[in-house]
């Protein structure tokens, strides 16, 4: 009966391990009570220029062209802390987002990544 049960167990897992699980299914941001998912192919990236001031660049479409960012919305930049204090806190920025996928626009929380001054 064990051996059964544990290739049944594998087959499940080899199942779902083919299926294309969207990307965002990892963490979601929690703003005003409700939940929105991270799609951490999408980082908006911000670089110092030689003067010290911010250099923002946007990822439009994810490398796969799977996603597509429609509008970078005007809701403040969200925080999550991802350790115990004082470790460093995540930063997100909510946007419209096409998924060509499964053809529909959805409000996602992007990334923000800061890169140092070169």
């Amino acid at each position: 009966m064990k051996v059964k049960s544990w290739f049944v167990g594998a087959g499940i897992t080899l199942l779902f391990a083919g299926l294309p699980f969207p990307a965002f299914s990892q963490t979601v941001v929690k703003v005003g009570g409700e939940d929105y998912p991270v799609i951490s192919e999408l980082p908006i990236i911000i670089n110092r220029n030689e003067l010290g001031n911010p250099i923002i660049n946007y990822t439009w479409k994810s490398e796969d062209r799977r996603y597509r960012v429609v509008e970078i919305l005007p809701t403040l930049t969200q925080e999550v802390q991802v350790s115990n204090p004082p470790a460093a806190r995540q930063l997100y920025r909510l946007a419209d987002v096409y998924d060509k996928q499964s053809r529909k626009k959805m409000t996602v929380a992007l990334p923000i990544q800061f890169q140092p001054a070169r």
